[in-house]
C-alpha cells in the first residue's frame, strides 16, 4: 500500500451484472472507472475543504482478474498542491489481494 496523506478512504464497490465480460470477470475499464470514482473524493477529506478531483491523467495496472463479489477500494492523496493533486487507489478482493491499481494526476476543484 502506498503512503497516503490523512485522506485515505476505503469502501465496498457495487458490481452490476452488465459490468462483466463474457467469461465472468469485471471489464477492465469498469475497474478503472470504479477506482477513479473512489479517488475523486479523496481530496475532500484533506483540511476540511470541499474539494473533489478531476483527473487529467490516469494510469491503471491490472494484476489479477476482478470477479464479482466483495470488492474494496482504498484510495487517497499521495501529494496535494494548490493546482495539482497526485492520487492513487487499489482494488482488493475478499481475500485482501490487490487486483488492480490506479495512479492519477488531478486538478482539485471546489465541490458544488
Amino acid at each position: 500500500m502506498k503512503s497516503f496523506l490523512p485522506s485515505t478512504r476505503s469502501g465496498q464497490l457495487p458490481v452490476k451484472p452488465d459490468m462483466r465480460i463474457s467469461h465472468g470477470t469485471i471489464q477492465g475499464g469498469m475497474v478503472a472507472a470504479l477506482l477513479d470514482e473512489a479517488m475523486g473524493v479523496a481530496p475532500y477529506y484533506l483540511g476540511g475543504k470541499a474539494l473533489r478531483a478531476s483527473a487529467v491523467s490516469l494510469t491503471a495496472s491490472w494484476m489479477r482478474p476482478a470477479l464479482p463479489g466483495e470488492l474494496f477500494a482504498i484510495a487517497g492523496v499521495l501529494k496535494q498542491g494548490r493546482k495539482v493533486a497526485f492520487l492513487a487507489a487499489e482494488l482488493r478482493g475478499r481475500e485482501g489481494l490487490v487486483l488492480a491499481t490506479v495512479n492519477a494526476t488531478a486538478v482539485p476543484v471546489v465541490a458544488s
